[in-house]
């Protein structure tokens, strides 16, 4: 009986320690999955993070992309804006040059009438001083008969 109870016993033991091991299996295995849960729950909080992260990104970086866009059109208008003032400068200052030498030949023509007329005045000039000197020869005689004949 001593046998019986010792191998009851062993069993009895053996019993209990087999449904530690069980229950250790058990409690590991909850561990393992509750470890694999939280896990899961972890790896999808960092995802929906980081993917609100991007979307904030993202948005900021369209939003950067406007402003380039809009700046660089901003540009292009201003770079339009000074070629059109360049060429309206370069017509004006054509037109310019052409006034003046439009005006350059009038001066000359005008210094060459000018010139003509300086030759007349200085002609008639001549002319009437030959006159006042026979107009003035010609008193001279008149008076000079008139003296002889009184």
């Amino acid at each position: 009986m001593e046998r019986a109870m010792f191998i009851t016993s062993i069993l009895v033991n053996l019993a209990t320690m087999l449904s530690i091991l069980v229950a250790l299996a058990n409690a590991m295995r909850k561990a393992k999955i509750e470890q694999e849960e939280r896990h899961e729950r972890l790896v999808q909080e960092i995802s929906a993070q980081k993917d609100k992260e991007f979307l904030r990104d993202e948005k900021i970086l369209n939003r950067i992309k406007e402003l380039e866009n809009s700046y660089d059109n901003e540009i292009g208008i201003m770079k339009m804006n000074i070629q059109q003032i360049d060429t309206q400068r370069a017509i004006e200052s054509e037109k310019l040059r052409a006034s003046v030498e439009k005006l350059m030949v009038s001066i000359e023509g005008l210094n060459d009438r000018v010139s003509e007329l300086v030759k007349r005045v200085s002609e008639i000039e001549k002319l009437t001083k030959v006159l006042y000197e026979f107009i003035g020869y010609t008193k001279g005689e008149k008076n000079a008969k008139r003296k002889t004949n009184q």
